[in-house]
């Protein structure tokens, strides 16, 4: 495969994945002026943790997807878990456990069918 292609396919998946998680923050009062670390790649991380409602610190669990094997079912469970919490946040938990494990299609939907009158 030429590596321009799979240049392509990771900037598409990067872009599908900080979209929602930016829409999802600028909903809220508290993240809405960090809404562009959703773009940043270690920033985007502290995002997703500070939306779930954890201090930034729980961002070093992404240093678990260093180990090989063990460390990236450590790093799908943190995102699902995360999601989860953003979910409930919004009073969507369903969406939230779809958005942790189909997180392309899932965070989507979740950016679009959040209450902001309900988030904190």
């Amino acid at each position: 495969m030429s590596p321009f292609v799979i240049l392509f396919l990771f900037v598409a998946v990067y872009v599908l994945g900080a979209y929602p998680l930016q829409r999802i923050a600028q909903s809220t009062s508290d993240q809405r002026d960090d809404a562009f670390y959703a773009w940043i790649p270690l920033l985007s991380s502290i995002l997703l943790v500070r939306l779930a409602g954890l201090s930034a610190w729980w961002t070093l669990v992404i240093l678990a997807c260093i180990v090989p094997g063990i460390g990236t079912l450590v790093c799908l469970g943190f995102q699902v878990a995360m999601y989860v919490k953003i979910g409930t946040r919004f009073h969507r938990t369903g969406l939230g456990w779809l958005a942790g494990l189909l997180p392309v299609i899932g965070a989507w939907v979740l950016a679009f069918n959040i209450n902001t009158e309900a988030v904190a």
